[in-house]
């Protein structure tokens, strides 16, 4: 059972900062720090729970069950980058919050074209080569990693 690598840690470092799956059409105000807090929490638990499920698929053997798991995750990358575009953030967390918006979208991106490269007729084991080797879904890693970062350094996570 190969480990995530990369992956994992950065879809780890992404669940541990952002949090929950309650949607609201349109966009939310929010009015203090502390309830902007209160909503990234959740939307980081959200994708605690989303990168895990994408870390479980790794250990089935099938590469559909595989796929199916890659598909689901680039589709809750898109639901949280609208959430969080739909926050109204503090002022000194706007520029930290477009970035996360901008990297969940680039984090489905790169995903669904991932989904491409990878057969279902092949290995799991391949796959993980493919998805190890990916510089589209390691930059998109490396950016939410970047804005949970920031967003951490304004107490905001």
């Amino acid at each position: 059972m190969p480990k995530i690598g990369w992956l994992a840690a950065a879809a780890l470092l992404a669940l541990a900062a952002c949090g929950s799956s309650q949607s609201s059409g349109g966009t939310t105000s929010t009015h203090s720090p502390t309830a902007y807090a209160q909503v990234l929490q959740r939307i980081a638990s959200d994708e605690t729970a989303a990168q895990q499920r994408v870390a479980d698929a790794f250990q089935h053997t099938s590469t559909v069950r595989l796929r199916q798991a890659l598909r689901t995750f680039a589709l809750e990358q898109t639901s949280l980058a609208q959430r969080v575009a739909a926050l109204v953030p503090p002022s000194n967390a706007t520029a930290a919050n477009a970035a996360l918006v901008e990297a969940f979208g680039d984090s489905a991106t790169a995903v669904q074209d991932l989904l491409g490269r990878i057969s279902p007729t092949r290995s799991v084991k391949h796959a993980f080569y493919v998805v190890q080797s990916d510089r589209a879904t390691k930059r998109a890693a490396a950016e939410l990693s970047a804005a949970l970062t920031q967003l951490k350094g304004l107490g905001y996570l």
